[in-house]
C-alpha cells in the first residue's frame, strides 16, 4: 500500500481543520477577554440553532456553545473549529441585554429573542443544562431597568 494513500487525506483533514480554526479565531475576534467582563452567567457545552431558515434549523450546534452574560450583554459563541460555521448558522452573538428577551422556557430548552436591528429579529433555541438560571439572570437584568 502506497503511503500517498494515507498520506493525501490526512493533509486535506489538517487542511480543512486549518481553514476553519482561521475562520472561527477570525469570527471570535469581536469577543474581548472574559477575565476582564463580570460574567453573571457561563455555561460551556451548550447546545442550539437558530430559528431563521431550515439551513439554520436543521444545521445547529451540538454541545460545543459557550454562552455568556456579562453585566451588560449575551454572547453565544463556540470552539474556534465550529464559531466559522457557527457564524454562518446565526449562532454566533454578541448583543446587548437590553436587546434579548427569554420568549420561552420548556426544562432545558430556552428560546429567545434578538433584535438585531430596529425590523430584524432572531429566534435561537438554547439546550442549557442551567436554563432556570439563565432565565433569572436576563429576567432579572430587565426587572432591574424597569425598577
Amino acid at each position: 500500500m502506497p503511503v500517498s494513500f494515507i498520506a493525501i487525506p490526512i493533509a486535506v483533514m489538517l487542511i480543512i481543520l486549518t481553514i476553519h480554526w482561521i475562520r472561527g479565531k477570525k469570527a471570535l475576534e469581536i469577543f474581548p477577554d472574559i477575565s476582564g467582563v463580570q460574567v453573571l452567567f457561563r455555561e460551556k457545552g451548550a447546545s442550539g440553532y437558530a430559528n431563521d431558515s431550515f439551513i439554520t434549523k436543521s444545521g445547529g450546534a451540538q454541545k460545543v456553545l459557550e454562552v455568556v452574560i456579562t453585566s451588560d450583554e449575551l454572547w453565544i459563541k463556540g470552539h474556534p473549529v465550529f464559531a466559522g460555521i457557527g457564524q454562518m448558522l446565526n449562532l454566533l452573538h454578541k448583543v446587548d441585554l437590553q436587546k434579548v428577551l427569554v420568549k420561552d422556557r420548556k426544562g432545558k430548552e430556552v428560546t429567545i429573542t434578538i433584535q438585531e436591528s430596529k425590523y430584524n429579529t432572531t429566534e435561537v433555541i438554547l439546550i442549557l443544562k442551567k436554563a432556570k438560571e439563565f432565565e433569572a439572570v436576563i429576567n432579572g437584568f430587565h426587572d432591574s431597568l424597569a425598577k
